[in-house]
């Protein structure tokens, strides 16, 4: 295990700690058990020599050969194919995140762990109890926790983890209230149901945060209509109603700007072929039950539905990427982030423009008056 030279090296890292634990600091580092990118030397072993690679079975591979980042080959992270899946069921999976992963660092000097959608992986009760026998077992001290985005006290029954990442708190009881959307008395309520439903063991040593990297800025979040800066909406981020952090484009503000994706993620058809590749049928329930969209029609169909649910939106601006109105998979997706060389490099030729598509988005831009 080595760090990346874009963070520095082991001897940064352990300055770092040290001067952390002469100011009475732990130093939590950040698990990803879920998966890997595609860097990693196991799934590069896969790409390089399929069947025959000892790491065949780390992942879950439908189809080889294949190019990285197609999510249609391989079980993905919510179909982002830039995110293969871990087969965390697999003792040697495990045997690796369990010994040089998670006890190497621990005796490097950090101090616990915080896992990344630890209730995604295979097996994930029985990876959490073994990790749990573990780190106590490294250092009875280390603190253990899980991100979650909902009120659940499953993982949290002392077999697993300490504590959680309290969005549940944060951004679903304090940043309503600071907004203004609930009151009070409500807010009473949900503190009580809150306080009921975890032990006080949790909420004494609870991860407490009303804002963070997959949020947006408490700054936004409370004065962003002061300073009059439009908001950000990405299309593909928007359809999960279990989330109460995220709402559908039905919902979106006028003061914003919507984008069906950009470059940084797959493109429409990429997504949705991941979406079904996944079998996220929550997701593809809400595309149906709301927009009509189904495994029946054309991929180009599809597209053409979703770019149109972007354009339908209360949203001030409109943004669609050439590559979703040409339909195209993630052969033109531009950049895969974390990943060095192969990005940026997809071009467009003038004849790939057809008159169809030039009248299509304005019969769209007619319509929905932009």
């Amino acid at each position: 295990m080595k760090i990346s030279t874009k963070f520095g090296n082991e001897e940064d890292l352990g300055q770092l700690l040290d001067e952390a634990h002469k100011r009475g600091m732990r130093v939590i580092l950040d698990l990803v058990p879920n998966h890997s990118g595609l860097g990693f030397g196991a799934f590069q072993d896969i790409i390089k020599n399929g069947k025959d690679s000892p790491y065949w079975d780390w992942y879950f591979v439908h189809i080889w050969p294949f190019s990285p980042g197609d999510p249609q080959a391989y079980e993905a992270w919510w179909g982002v194919g830039s995110l293969p899946k871990l087969n965390t069921g697999n003792p040697q999976v495990k045997e690796y995140l369990f010994f040089k992963v998670i006890r190497h660092w621990l005796n490097f000097g950090a101090d616990g762990w915080r896992v990344d959608v630890h209730n995604e992986l295979v097996k994930a009760k029985e990876f959490f109890n073994e990790m749990r026998q573990l780190v106590k077992m490294e250092k009875p001290d280390a603190y253990l926790i899980a991100e979650i985005w909902q009120l659940d006290p499953s993982c949290v029954q002392g077999d697993q983890f300490d504590s959680l990442m309290n969005y549940a708190l944060g951004r679903d009881i304090l940043l309503n209230f600071a907004k203004g959307s609930v009151y009070g008395e409500g807010t009473l309520d949900s503190l009580s149901r809150y306080f009921d439903t975890y032990g006080e063991n949790v909420t004494v040593m609870g991860f407490n945060l009303v804002s963070s990297h997959d949020t947006g800025r408490l700054l936004t979040d409370l004065k962003r209509e002061k300073f009059g800066f439009p908001g950000m909406k990405i299309l593909q981020f928007s359809f999960d109603d279990k989330d109460p952090i995220k709402s559908r484009p039905d919902d979106y503000e006028k003061h914003c700007v919507v984008y069906t994706g950009t470059h940084d993620n797959d493109t429409l058809l990429a997504w949705y072929r991941g979406l079904k590749q996944s079998k996220n049928t929550r997701v593809l329930k809400i595309l149906e039950k709301y927009y009509g969209i189904n495994n029946g029609m054309s991929e180009e169909k599809v597209c053409w539905a979703l770019i149109e649910v972007a354009y339908k939106t209360n949203a001030n601006f409109v943004i669609v990427p050439l590559q979703d109105i040409l339909c195209l998979d993630n052969e033109a997706r531009m950049n895969y982030p974390g990943t060095v060389g192969g990005n940026w490099l997809w071009r467009y030729k003038r004849e790939d423009i057809t008159k169809g598509m030039e009248e299509k988005l304005a019969i769209l831009a007619l319509k929905y008056n932009r």
